[in-house]
């Protein structure tokens, strides 16, 4: 399974592409504007959040997909989070990635589901 993430400043968006079945999307707004990678960090904490609510113990072992190169890299380990605003998000956001066994990857925004369905 894959989830596609994105996010703007006024809304997110997710994608799930499930193994088998049809795609599940979410797009929501956000009450006050947020920063790009704010954004990025909510949508990808929604759909953890969504993963982690399904069945018993929720979704594990499946793929995030973002074209945010930096919170990818800082979600993986290959880049400190620099901007305090930021720390509460990535906090929750890989304590959520680290107990469902989730692997979060870069993609180009041309093959970002979720960015498509933002545009």
């Amino acid at each position: 399974m894959k989830i596609y993430t994105d996010s703007g400043t006024k809304e997110f968006c997710y994608v799930i592409e499930p193994d088998v079945g049809l795609p599940i999307v979410k797009v929501e707004g956000y009450r006050h504007p947020v920063t790009c990678n704010a954004g990025e960090y909510k949508a990808i904490i929604q759909a953890l959040e969504f993963a982690n609510s399904q069945g018993e113990h929720g979704w594990h072992d499946f793929e995030i997909l973002t074209d945010s190169q930096l919170v990818a890299n800082q979600l993986n380990g290959t880049a400190k989070v620099k901007s305090p605003h930021l720390i509460p998000y990535y906090a929750h956001a890989l304590a959520l990635k680290n107990k469902l066994n989730v692997k979060v990857t870069w993609l180009e925004r041309e093959k970002n589901l979720a960015g498509k369905i933002l545009e």
